[in-house]
């Protein structure tokens, strides 16, 4: 059987109470500003659970939580231009004058956001019975998923790694990509940096190159996972952005350090 919606989605603070941030603006403002984005993320998506479960939101939804939300999407439309460009596929609704039960059938006919993107012309509320239902569920999805933009980002930057393809190819891992030389240059140039350091991939001496030494990979768990044979590495930035490594070798935990040239800088780090 399965669980009741929550009534509580709000999360209680010790600072002030619930009736002190209702009554002052401030005080809601830096309450809700002081939540983190996955504390706001599993905030919507509860709300959206709480929405679609339920009949409607009188005993469901707290006043804060509406607040809550109200504060989150007013961020999100604070940081949009007024004129905003959509790309396809998109799905335009005209007016839904407070009829929830055919907002719902629109979204189980053309798929619930994120999966389709939806445009709506307003008139949400007036003339039919749930006028907030309305509201509040466009709100939700607009604020949800919470950042995905960020976290699609977050996401390649943790998986994407370099390799010998042409620009980008779907990951052997099974999550993100695997890009080429001509991808490290492109960016290189476009962000006009020297060099990209990364992690979060096993190389033999602690650190590895690629693209003419316009990437760098640095791992620094010596003998890894107890299975294998891999040096540690440490990159170390001079205040001259001269760039070397200390190597940790796993048999003796010897530090051993790499010391560039006079003329090795960040564009061309030096490997002895």
């Amino acid at each position: 059987m399965s669980k009741e919606p929550s009534a509580q989605l709000a999360e209680p603070s010790s600072a002030v109470s619930d009736n002190d941030v209702l009554l002052d603006e401030s005080k809601r403002k830096e309450m809700f500003d002081g939540k983190t984005d996955e504390s706001n993320k599993k905030f919507v998506e509860e709300f959206i659970r709480v929405l679609l479960s339920c009949r409607g939101v009188s005993k469901n939804v707290k006043t804060m939580d509406i607040l809550r939300l109200a504060h989150t999407c007013k961020r999100i439309f604070e940081s949009q231009a007024r004129l905003i460009e959509i790309d396809g596929p998109v799905r335009i609704c005209g007016d839904l004058h407070a009829q929830f039960p055919d907002l719902i059938r629109l979204f189980a006919q053309g798929g619930f956001p994120p999966d389709s993107n939806y445009l709506f012309l307003g008139d949400y509320v007036d003339r039919g019975a749930y006028n907030l239902e309305v509201l509040l569920l466009c709100l939700s999805y607009k604020a949800s998923p919470f950042n995905l933009e960020e976290e699609c980002l977050e996401n390649d930057l943790m998986w994407s790694d370099p390799g010998s393809v042409k620009g980008w190819e779907p990951n052997t891992r099974g999550a993100s990509f695997t890009f080429g030389e001509d991808v490290v240059h492109e960016y290189c140039k476009m962000l006009d940096i020297d060099l990209i350091v990364r992690g979060h991939q096993v190389v033999q001496d602690g650190y590895e190159f690629f693209a003419n030494k316009k990437l760098v990979t640095v791992f620094s768990a010596p003998h890894y996972s107890g299975t294998f044979t891999n040096s540690a590495a440490v990159c170390k930035v001079s205040a001259g952005l001269e760039v070397s490594f200390e190597v940790l070798v796993p048999e003796d935990m010897k530090v051993q350090e790499r010391k560039p040239t006079a003329e090795a800088t960040a564009a061309e780090p030096t490997e002895n």
